[in-house]
């Protein structure tokens, strides 16, 4: 019986826990905390890095949008996903990020893989009126990963606003004989 090395052991099973599940669960994460730092309020007690310092009113929180929550939802079998739930003074968004596990699967067995090759997700957004929550309208589309950030978020609200009907602006009416 040959005695084998514990790190030896760890170098040979290293990719024994690189699942796609897990890839999934790794880029959900990022996207997770990605989000959540678009509605971080600078803290004056929090010690920042010289690279890490972002210019006043880069936070969506600073422009009335106020985050309400974002959780990470791994209960699907092949479709994973993070919610986020966020208001401004008209309206309550709620947007929807998921990862297909098919996503996670490499093309080719050879090749190093991981959670930084998943290249596109699926985005659910739904806009609902601040006053008694009904639904608005929703928006349902395929992207890709690295586009997620303020200015996606924005045109997500501005396409909603557009297909739907702003919510609060009266629409303009012309009346024809």
């Amino acid at each position: 019986m040959m005695i084998i090395k514990f790190n030896d052991f760890i170098k040979i099973n290293e990719n024994v826990l690189d699942t796609p599940e897990e890839y999934v669960k790794i880029a959900l994460m990022k996207i997770k905390t990605k989000l959540e730092n678009m509605f971080s309020d600078s803290n004056p007690d929090k010690v920042e890095k010289i690279g890490e310092r972002k210019p006043e009113g880069s936070s969506l929180s600073d422009f009335g949008v106020e985050l309400q929550s974002c959780e990470l939802s791994r209960y699907s079998k092949t479709l994973d996903n993070v919610k986020i739930k966020y208001s401004d003074a008209n309206a309550l968004y709620d947007l929807t990020i998921s990862i297909d596990l098919n996503e996670a699967v490499p093309e080719d067995q050879e090749g190093e893989f991981s959670d930084k090759d998943i290249k596109n997700c699926h985005v659910k957004f739904k806009k609902y009126d601040s006053d008694e929550f009904n639904l608005i309208g929703e928006i349902s589309k395929n992207i890709e990963i690295k586009d997620i950030d303020e200015d996606f978020l924005v045109s997500l609200k501005i396409e909603i606003d557009d297909e739907f009907g702003g919510g609060d602006e009266e629409e303009l009416e012309i009346e024809t004989e």
